[in-house]
C-alpha cells in the first residue's frame, strides 16, 4: 500500500534529533509543555497520543493540532470497513477526537 519502506514516494529531509532513551508519553508531554506550535503528526495508532492527553491535560491548550493518517473515503485497508491505524486501538482515538485538540 505505501511501497517497500511503508513511506515510499516522499525525500524526507534528515531528522533535526536523533532517536530518544524515553518513553515516548514522556517525549510528547515534554515537546509540547516546552515549545509553541507543536503540531503531532501520526503515522500510526494514536495510543502514546492518548496517553499523554490523559497525563497531561494541558496539551489540550498547547497542541496547535493533530494530524492523523486514518480512514478512506472508499474501504478500510485492515478490513472491509476498518483503516489500520483506527482498527489498532479505537479506544485511543476517542480520547485523541475527544479531546478538542484540532
Amino acid at each position: 500500500m505505501h511501497g517497500e519502506s511503508g513511506l515510499d514516494g516522499f525525500a524526507f529531509p534528515e531528522p533535526s534529533i536523533g532517536a530518544q532513551s524515553g518513553h515516548a508519553v514522556d517525549f510528547i508531554i515534554d515537546t509540547v509543555t516546552s515549545q509553541n506550535d507543536v503540531i503531532l503528526v501520526a503515522t500510526a495508532p494514536v495510543t502514546n497520543i492518548a496517553m499523554a492527553i490523559r497525563r497531561e491535560l494541558r496539551l489540550v491548550g498547547r497542541l496547535q493540532e493533530i494530524s492523523l493518517m486514518c480512514g478512506s473515503i472508499t474501504a478500510g485497508n485492515w478490513t472491509a470497513a476498518a483503516e489500520y491505524n483506527i482498527w489498532a486501538d479505537p479506544e485511543s482515538v476517542d480520547i485523541v477526537f475527544r479531546s478538542s485538540i484540532p
